[in-house]
């Protein structure tokens, strides 16, 4: 398998979600009379039983934009054979196969092809390229059922609900950066030069909105015709507007905007002949940004060299999939990319496959499907997020210049500040003395896992004491600050506030509690650089290398240790009962695998819908599952294992009816150990009591920070820390602040230092050493019992050693 397939698997294996429906409405130009219907075409038998889908490809091979499409193309192919060689693993029966048509750049003829391809029964395509192509086959695709994914169409005269989905930001977006960048650079007026198209238009309208917003002025400009080769003419009429801004400007304030394609080329040969054009700054869009034939005619690259020529690009995530594709290609063609339309067009074939898989082929059910199917996916986009007119939602953009007469990345526009920032560069450079940096806290105030939480944000306000102190002791001039946000334990509360931290220009975050909350932001944050730091996720299954950093070992470690636990307590049989996420099932699977490898046996449990409240027939269900074991083995011999939250509270005070349920042991983890609310209410803490209810927990170390910690927080409630969790909240902010003293603040920056800074750290977890997924490496374990209705830590698991020890 190549590492195509491999990260595709990954982004393939998150559970997709039901998908919300997206109006269909009609729009662009004069409607196009339906053809007869054609049947789609059904996966064809091949003789090995495995069945083809053909699916479109609309790219020009040949025209303006023959440079991005031939590399687009080239990506789809990667895409195809990657994402093939995942349903072979899986065994599906079926593969994808592509139907290559070549547009010509010409919206006449990719309308031509399109309707050549639904002649065919072939229903899905991937592209244009162009918004001009797009919106010539806007009505027809719509009028024939047809669906059609763009990796490169912007123009926002097209961002409305309909079979077209565009998995590129629409210009609206562009326009603010092209904006942004002129103001930055000190550009009082810009006359424009542009395609006159749909794309040309829409870019440049939008440009105008948001420079003149800003405080610019926009010139009265040149809107060519697209279809011409010679600029002499144009470079003509455009010196003598800029000549007309230079009598009232400066040439440092005055600047030439141009939205065009490969033909630019051609603009730049006729432009350095004027003494006037070469005295200006140049900008422009991602129809040029990183294209090869701009640089490769030396008089164009000549000229983009002397004018700082810069040119804005809609911006790919930098994770692996992105760093495997950009390698592919750099393998097969001996040059990067050209333009980030190679990273959409990847997503794009396997967001359509995706949605194929759970849904089948009937092109209206994908189209129903491919919005929930980009959330869930993580690819060379991150999350591909879809917005209402099935466009991408919001994106990041890079800024590229020509030095030298080559290509390069020289900036970068955070969509989230809105601020145009140099690569590297730190994002704390203001005026006061003392400057505050935000840092969001993700934990929950209420629901299943607010006693957890509450006790987890004290401990990092005491770190944000602690550590602020530090920074003052040191004359820094800098202090951080904790913006909370309450998760309400639920996994999607949880995605809807780091989402407003990223608002609010917050690229870290402590937090959140849970795996399933975690597993529910993990693709968010990393498709927008943001940099999370949980306290107590433990689930194996999200045990990847990613932009999340949980100060706590996975649960295959914690797994280990219930089996032991079980061993040595003479169980012969376990009857789990667990919560139905992916915490539940990470730790049920990784406790079952070790529990059977030691010889014990795992019966036919329960798994539970977490957003219950009751568990009166699970209770009923669970007595009938260990009277079935107990017709076998001895009551000593037989136990019940629990995985979950404050809710087995509920759980205990239904057991306690049955007399089967008393009559074995029970045994926890770590969303149970040392909780308060178990012992608080009577009835469950009588029945932890009496059935001997050991829970398992991560250990902190016996050392003078986390003596202090303990010693405050008993101090300030009363009372000893419930949870370990504690510990690892405290580290987790010590970490990230040393981390930002050692690198600046830029939040990717931050996440290469997180493991070195954890290495030389000593706190209360004692070394925080993150292994490859940025997890905790290594840590002992401890048993808590329930002693007369209170908890008590009573033994602890030696990882050196695997063996338990009372304390």
């Amino acid at each position: 398998m190549n590492n195509g397939a491999k990260f595709g698997i990954i982004a393939a294996a998150i559970a997709i979600a039901i998908g919300a429906s997206v109006a269909l409405t009609m729009s662009g130009p004069d409607p196009v009379e339906p053809v007869a219907p054609v049947e789609p075409v059904e996966p064809t038998d091949e003789p090995d039983g495995i069945r083809t889908v053909d699916v479109g490809v609309l790219l020009p091979a040949t025209g303006d934009l023959a440079s991005h499409g031939n590399e687009n193309k080239i990506a789809l192919e990667f895409a195809v054979e990657d994402f093939n060689e995942y349903l072979a693993e899986k065994g599906a029966d079926w593969r994808m196969n592509l139907v290559a048509e070549d547009t010509q750049s010409n919206p006449v003829v990719a309308l031509e092809k399109v309707q050549s391809l639904n002649s065919k029964g072939i229903k899905y395509a991937l592209g244009p390229e162009s918004s001009a192509e797009t919106r010539n086959i806007m009505s027809y695709a719509d009028s024939n059922d047809m669906i059609i994914l763009s990796p490169s169409s912007t123009s926002p005269k097209l961002a409305v609900a309909d079979n077209i989905f565009r998995f590129v930001p629409d210009d609206t977006k562009q326009g603010k950066v092209v904006a942004t960048l002129l103001m930055d650079s000190g550009i009082k007026v810009v006359v424009p030069i542009y395609r006159g198209d749909v794309w040309g238009d829409g870019l440049f309208e939008s440009t105008q909105e948001s420079f003149t917003e800003m405080g610019g002025m926009v010139a009265e400009g040149i809107r060519y015709n697209p279809e011409i080769t010679t600029f002499s003419t144009e470079a003509e009429v455009l010196s003598k507007a800029v000549d007309a801004q230079l009598a009232e400007y400066a040439n440092d304030e005055v600047g030439v905007f141009v939205i065009g394609f490969d033909e630019v080329v051609h603009l730049f040969n006729s432009a350095i002949e004027y003494d006037t054009l070469n005295s200006v700054s140049w900008f422009g869009s991602d129809g040029n940004a990183g294209a090869a034939p701009l640089v490769e005619d030396a008089r164009s690259a000549e000229f983009a060299t002397n004018t700082g020529f810069v040119a804005t690009q809609f911006a790919a995530s930098d994770n692996e999939v992105s760093k495997m594709l950009r390698a592919n290609f750099e393998d097969l063609t001996g040059s990067t990319p050209s333009n980030n339309y190679v990273f959409s067009s990847y997503d794009s074939l396997w967001v359509l496959g995706l949605s194929m898989e759970e849904v089948g082929f009937d092109a209206l059910a994908i189209k129903e499907q491919l919005p929930a199917t980009g959330m869930a996916y993580t690819g060379a986009l991150g999350t591909v997020m879809l917005n209402d007119a099935g466009d991408l939602a919001i994106s990041d953009y890079e800024l590229w210049s020509v030095i030298d007469g080559e290509w390069s990345a020289t900036a970068r526009y955070d969509a989230a500040t809105g601020e145009i920032m140099a690569t590297g560069k730190m994002m704390m450079d203001e005026p006061a003395e003392v400057t505050t940096v935000n840092v969001g806290v993700l934990l929950p105030a209420t629901g299943d896992l607010a006693s957890h939480g509450n006790e987890n944000k004290i401990a990092l306000e005491f770190a944000v004491e602690d550590f602020n102190e530090y920074l003052a002791e040191k004359g820094a001039d800098w202090r951080m600050n904790l913006v909370a946000e309450d998760t309400q334990s639920n996994p999607v509360v949880a995605l809807e506030k780091v989402q407003s931290l990223n608002s609010k220009g917050i690229k870290y975050a402590l937090g959140p509690e849970s795996s399933a909350e975690t597993r529910n932001i993990m693709s968010y944050a990393d498709s927008n650089d943001m940099i999370i730091l949980s306290p107590s996720s433990t689930s194996p299954k999200l045990a990847v290398a990613d932009n999340i950093f949980r100060f706590v070992p996975d649960d295959t470690k914690q797994g280990k240790v219930v089996a032991t636990l079980l061993m040595d307590s003479g169980i012969k049989v376990v009857v789990p009962i667990y919560r139905g996420d992916v915490w539940g099932d990470g730790l049920f699977e990784s406790t079952q695998e070790s529990f059977t490898e030691m010889g014990g046996m795992v019966a036919e449990g329960i798994r539970y819908n977490p957003e219950i409240t009751t568990f009166s027939t699970e209770a009923e269900v669970l007595s009938k599952a260990v009277d079935a074991q107990l017709a076998e083995y001895a009551n000593d011999e037989v136990g019940v294992f629990v995985i979950g939250f404050d809710e087995v509270v509920h759980l205990f005070n239904s057991a306690i009816e049955y007399d089967t349920l008393n009559s074995v042991s029970w045994f926890g983890s770590d969303g149970n150990a040392g909780a308060a609310p178990l012992v608080e209410d009577a009835r469950s803490a009588e029945f932890a009591t009496n059935t001997g209810f050991v829970a398992t927990q991560f250990a902190a170390s016996d050392n003078e920070v986390s003596k202090m910690l303990r010693a405050n927080f008993e101090d300030l409630t009363g009372s000893t820390p419930s949870n370990n969790y504690v510990f690892s909240s405290y580290d987790s902010l010590w970490v990230l602040g040393l981390s930002m003293e050692e690198v600046g603040f830029d939040a990717l920056a931050i996440k290469e230092q997180l493991p070195a800074t954890g290495m030389a750290y000593t706190g209360a977890l004692g070394t925080v050493m993150l292994n490859d997924a940025g997890d905790l490496a290594i840590s002992d374990y401890e048993l808590w019992s329930v002693i007369d209705g209170e908890w008590s830590a009573t033994a602890r698991y030696d990882a050196a050693t695997g063996e338990i020890m009372s304390k």
